[in-house]
């Protein structure tokens, strides 16, 4: 049986480990709605690499997700509605 976890972590940790995020933003109306083909805009976090993580509400990318954070004072970044910046 495979470590799906374990794997997964073999991946990611190259690519993850270490960056830090240097922007919280939403992603832009027309990218979410002409790209990605959502109502809502996900939250973004941007890493000092480039990279760029969103939430989705699967691995298809059926829908934006929430950033869920175990901090008192703020405890989810959620999608937005296209009409808000």
């Amino acid at each position: 049986m495979t470590d799906h976890a374990a794997s997964w972590r073999v991946r990611a940790l190259p690519i993850l480990r270490g960056r830090r995020i240097v922007d919280a933003l939403w992603l832009g109306a027309e990218q979410t709605r002409d790209v990605l083909h959502w109502s809502l805009r996900p939250p973004v976090l941007m890493l000092d690499s480039g990279l760029a993580l969103y939430p989705a509400q699967d691995p298809e990318g059926n829908g934006p997700g929430a950033i869920m954070l175990t901090d008192d004072r703020l405890g989810v970044l959620p999608p937005v509605p296209l009409d808000r910046d």
